[in-house]
């Protein structure tokens, strides 16, 4: 199983306030801001970059640094608005590209997420932009492209955990090197054999080798491990009963990744017309 992994660095920016376009007030509110944010004091924090933004209304890094807490505050709504009014005033600030981004992929936003990740890509292959990008050209199924993008990451961070299970579930889904998918999640799993998701990509890795057995063993291990209700592991897992002969409990797994929110569910409606 693939994750779209949202890499949360929370960091603060340095700019520099101008006194050609901001007044002595809003550099001192800024800077107010900035020291109260550092200690944690959000409250006042976003009083001080608020009145900045009195005095400024267009000034980016005060939205920034508001979009920021917004974020540390679990208030994603309100990030996105000032993340995305601060890239709209510097499209090309790097910094800004990776909030909005972030943000968009916590929402589920793919398609808007795509075109910043690959901009930023395109300015330095960093292992969290890749991650992410090839995740997202998978979502996108533009599987040569997150294949692509998956072996630029592993040969980035070769020991990475999460690199290794992403590419193996690519590898293992398109069945474009089945073997070394298997062997790339059994790396993983020995690392951390408790990983649902880890075991989910093994387990599937097996399923398109038609090693149907040795699948259901390993996802009836990975379904007591799974805390976050996956849809995409149920629908593996009815599949794999349905290649066992099993029918009933196929439609019953089928039944619950449909109830879980799987997509897209006209997927799981075809596999259920299969069964009277």
């Amino acid at each position: 199983m693939k994750k779209i992994v949202l890499f949360l660095i929370f960091g603060f920016s340095f700019f520099v306030l101008s006194a050609q376009n901001v007044d002595t007030l809003a550099v001192r509110d800024y800077a107010e801001g900035m020291r109260l944010s550092a200690q944690g004091e959000y409250i006042g924090a976003l009083e001080s970059f608020q009145k900045v933004l009195d005095r400024q209304p267009r000034h980016d890094p005060s939205m920034y640094e508001i979009a920021n807490i917004m974020i540390a505050a679990g208030q994603p709504n309100q990030a996105l608005i000032f993340s995305t009014k601060a890239l709209e005033i510097d499209p090309d600030n790097i910094w800004y590209k990776r909030q909005n981004g972030r943000l968009l992929v916590g929402f589920g936003l793919y398609d808007k997420a795509l075109p910043i990740y690959e901009e930023l890509a395109a300015k330095g292959h960093d292992l969290e932009t890749l991650v992410t990008l090839s995740s997202l050209y998978f979502s996108a199924k533009r599987m040569d492209e997150a294949i692509e993008i998956a072996e630029k990451s592993h040969a980035l961070d070769p020991d990475n955990l999460l690199v290794l299970n992403n590419l193996a579930y690519y590898l293992a889904e398109t069945g474009r090197d089945l073997e070394r998918a298997l062997e790339l999640s059994r790396t993983a799993i020995e690392q951390r054999p408790d990983e649902a998701t880890f075991l989910d990509t093994h387990a599937w890795a097996l399923y398109k080798m038609g090693n149907y057995a040795q699948a259901k063993q390993v996802m009836m291990k990975a379904l007591p491990l799974d805390r976050t209700g996956s849809s995409e592991m149920l629908m593996h897992y009815g599949d794999i009963l349905w290649a066992l002969g099993d029918d009933f409990l196929a439609k019953t797994y089928w039944k619950r990744a449909l109830e879980a929110g799987y997509e897209p569910k006209e997927e799981i409606e075809e596999r259920l017309g299969r069964v009277r």
